[in-house]
């Protein structure tokens, strides 16, 4: 079950990176509370599709046999990633609206979801 949460992150990952570098615009526009936090800038969306896609590519990796610091490691940025949306959410008052609900299902929980399963398959290699 862990090994498909994180193919399923993996995917969802890559599709999210791919989506960022082939129409950032679109992306852009598209994502609720991404324009809140600046102007929009091409290069900016595109340099995170590349990390998006290289740690959907880490996360497959660390799925091959004696690769678990590899997962592990693939989960640094998703982490960091969550908390600082967190701290995000913090500084907006708790709201609940769009943006919170992008942050709860894009954001934090494939990232928390993917830290969990990484630990939990190391434990069982």
């Amino acid at each position: 079950m862990m090994r498909y949460i994180i193919y399923f992150i993996a995917v969802s990952y890559a599709f999210n990176g791919l989506f960022m570098l082939i129409e950032p615009r679109l992306w852009y526009d598209t994502i609720p509370g991404v324009p809140m936090l600046g102007p929009y800038n091409t290069h900016f969306v595109r340099d995170i599709g590349i990390l998006y896609l290289v740690t959907a590519g880490g996360f497959v990796w660390g799925l091959r046999p004696a690769q678990n610091s590899v997962l592990l490691f693939a989960c640094v940025w998703p982490a960091l990633h969550a908390i600082y949306h967190f701290n995000m959410w913090i500084g907006r008052g708790f709201a609940i609206d769009d943006v919170a609900a992008v942050n709860a299902i894009a954001i934090q929980a494939p990232a928390w979801l993917a830290l969990y399963a990484a630990w939990r398959l190391g434990k069982a290699r």
